[in-house]
């Protein structure tokens, strides 16, 4: 039987070893006391059945009115994790109230909608990969800020009507929600530009409309009066932190785990195996979610052999069910596109299963292939024994860089860093 800890598990927020982490606590057993950076205790659910269980819709709520803390006023406001629960979305929403929000934008993310924007994605990705060659890289750069972000940021904000000007603001807001460093004093200030910005950007498309999403989701609160301010508020920004960061995460996670498994990424180059299945087994071993607050049991209940009561919080680890054995075989902590795949919860799983899943894998899709073909020396740029630091992140699994050398058209290889970890000549600026 696993050993249960008489005191919670610290959670760290430095994400050193994320992983290592989902694993030791999915030996812990299905359900764990955990304790996050900020002192607010809860379960957290580490294996597949468990996890899907919880996110099945049957037993436990996702609406942050449900916390029993919060309804008693224990939590405080300027808590950086309400930063990402207390919202009035289709996320944070059960039921019919799920139902009416997720509808206003669910056509636009069907697969046939999402198909549809192939074109849009192949033209971005192929500009982004042409600014790769620009002489002052001299074959190097940081592929996370240089491909990573500006993909789906650029594809979501297009979709929002979002101006380019904005998005390095979009981006920041969306790093520090997710970030476990953020002190209380940054979380209350991030949610209030959070609440500026959208307040503004509604303010501004509903005074010169156009053919977006956000234009769309003002006409039905105006004409339909089918979601009240907040939820449009917080239905943009749900669309923002969700709709770029994760697949930001995954890009990243996905490429890294192909430079660091060479025999794999022959199999995709020969033609061996499909870059679809690379897609896949990226979303399961390194997917950029580790972690998502929170559920709340509706009632008092077991899990996992623990009695969890009515409100308690309850985290979904992501990261320890996608590699959990009892799902994905004695090999699950393996790195293989050859597996054959058992479903994971990557992109959840029941009535808040991801709306934009067809668009996260659309991108990813594009990428992959389009990187590796027009750069076939693309490595790792790091110094012998070197490792790609991670963001600061109990929630977030993706590093914090990913610095790449490659052959570029204007010059050679870049020549690859030194023991000593330091650049010299043309090459020392990424």
């Amino acid at each position: 039987m696993p050993h249960t800890p008489s005191e919670p598990v610290v959670l760290d927020p430095s994400a050193r070893d994320m992983q290592g982490q989902a694993a030791r606590l999915r030996e812990l057993g299905p359900v764990v006391r955990v304790r996050l950076p900020e002192g607010v205790e809860a379960w957290a659910v580490t294996r597949h059945a468990e996890v899907q269980e919880v996110l099945s819709g049957r037993r436990f709520a996702r609406n942050y009115r449900n916390w029993r803390a919060w309804q008693q006023g224990e939590v405080p406001e300027d808590s950086p994790v309400l930063g990402m629960i207390r919202l009035d979305n289709m996320l944070q929403s059960d039921g019919a109230a799920h139902g009416r929000l997720r509808g206003l934008v669910g056509r636009a993310f069907t697969p046939a909608r999402v198909g549809e924007l192939r074109p849009a994605v192949e033209e971005l990705v192929g500009a982004l990969l042409d600014e790769f060659d620009a002489p002052e890289r001299a074959g190097r750069t940081d592929l996370k800020a240089a491909l990573a972000v500006p993909l789906p940021l650029g594809v979501i904000c297009r979709l929002f009507g979002v101006p380019e000007e904005d998005r390095p603001a979009i981006q920041e807001m969306v790093t520090r929600v997710f970030s476990s460093l953020t002190t209380p004093e940054e979380a209350l200030a991030n949610q209030r530009r959070v609440d500026e910005y959208f307040t503004d950007l509604v303010r501004r498309r509903r005074g010169s409309p156009g053919d977006d999403l956000t234009s769309a989701l003002i006409q039905a609160r105006d004409e339909g009066e089918r979601l009240s301010d907040r939820e449009l508020i917080d239905t943009l920004w749900l669309f923002m932190a969700a709709g770029f960061e994760t697949t930001v995460g995954v890009l990243a996670n996905g490429v890294r785990a192909l430079l660091t498994h060479p025999e794999q990424l022959a199999l995709l180059r020969s033609g061996a195996q499909p870059w679809s299945a690379a897609v896949e087994e990226v979303l399961r071993w390194d997917s950029s979610v580790a972690m998502l607050p929170f559920r709340y049991p509706v009632e008092d209940l077991e899990l996992g052999g623990r009695l969890l009561r009515r409100g308690d919080p309850v985290l979904v680890s992501f990261a320890s069910a996608n590699r959990d054995p009892a799902q994905h075989g004695a090999d699950a902590h393996v790195f293989d596109i050859t597996r054959t795949q058992a479903r994971n919860v990557a992109f959840g799983h029941g009535p808040h299963f991801c709306l934009g899943a067809p668009l996260a894998r659309l991108e990813l899709g594009v990428a992959f292939p389009a990187l590796f073909e027009r750069f076939p020396d693309l490595a790792l740029d790091l110094p012998p024994g070197g490792a790609v630091p991670p963001m600061p992140s109990v929630f977030t699994n993706l590093p914090a860089g990913l610095p790449v050398r490659y052959t570029s058209s204007s010059g050679g290889p870049a020549p690859a860093v030194p023991a000593d970890g330091r650049r010299t000549g043309p090459a020392a600026a990424p």
